[in-house]
């Protein structure tokens, strides 16, 4: 039965693309929107300009060192992946839009971000659910959407599960990997966009690879349209920005 961890790296960044450019976090990171519980206060100011400044800075270790501090002022671990780092990412994505930030800058400081996603006093899980199992995460997007499927992956792991991240592979290897695998669902990243019908072809091309067996459960900037547009668009079991509440329906799925 298949429960790696291993995952699958893309490229970080294309070539410059206008349109989609902010995707370094903001479309994909709205997965991320309905995490934090009620009233959970937002990411301090102070930490976020300084993370931004040690992932683009000359130091390759100033993010570890920072890490530190963040700890030793009581930054939960959760709190580092699920706010502070999207946050940074954003900055990112919009220094890259409005020209204040060279292609290699924000290439090195995404790069750095999934590296802290890796770090294990961040990644460690720390907040468990009732049920976990065998996940993948798969991204149907450009390749550029890798940073909000990351931070989506360690926050599943945090939870317990065991997550395979799939990005930039081909139909072909999508369809090996699926049928290699012994997977408790398949959550697919879509992001936003005009035309949905691809969306809508590799999920019921997933659901006949899993013989309709597991859960496909969209998230990612499709979100934006509403839980039931979302369904209704891509013909996905569930759509959810949540990661907990997509875990709480797989677990439902699979108790039947």
């Amino acid at each position: 039965m298949y429960r790696s961890r291993k995952s699958d790296t893309g490229p970080v960044l294309p070539a410059r693309d206008p349109v989609r450019v902010t995707s370094l976090a903001s479309r994909a990171l709205d997965v991320l929107a309905a995490t934090r519980r009620g009233g959970h206060p937002g990411p301090a100011e102070d930490w976020v300009g300084a993370l931004l400044a040690c992932v683009t800075g000359a130091d390759a270790d100033a993010r570890t060192r920072l890490t530190g501090r963040m700890r030793a002022a009581g930054i939960p671990a959760e709190d580092i992946v699920d706010l502070y780092i999207p946050a940074v990412a954003r900055r990112l994505g919009e220094a890259w839009c409005d020209d204040r930030m060279s292609f290699a800058d924000v290439s090195i400081g995404s790069a750095r971000l999934q590296a802290m996603l890796r770090d294990e006093r961040v990644a460690r899980a720390r907040d468990p659910v009732e049920w976990a199992g065998a996940l993948m995460v798969l991204v149907l997007a450009d390749p550029h959407h890798t940073l909000g499927a990351t931070v989506l992956t360690a926050q599943l792991r945090r939870a317990g599960a065991s997550v395979r991240l799939i990005l930039g592979r081909s139909a072909a290897d999508i369809d090996r990997i699926v049928a290699e695998g012994d997977y408790d669902a398949v959550l697919v990243s879509v992001a936003r966009a005009d035309d949905f019908s691809a969306a809508a072809a590799e999920i019921a091309r997933l659901r006949t690879l899993t013989k309709g067996q597991i859960p496909l459960v969209v998230g990612g900037g499709i979100m934006e349209l509403g839980a039931t547009s979302a369904r209704r668009a891509t013909g996905a079991d569930h759509a959810t920005a949540d990661p907990r509440e997509a875990m709480e329906r797989i677990g439902e799925w699979t108790s039947r």
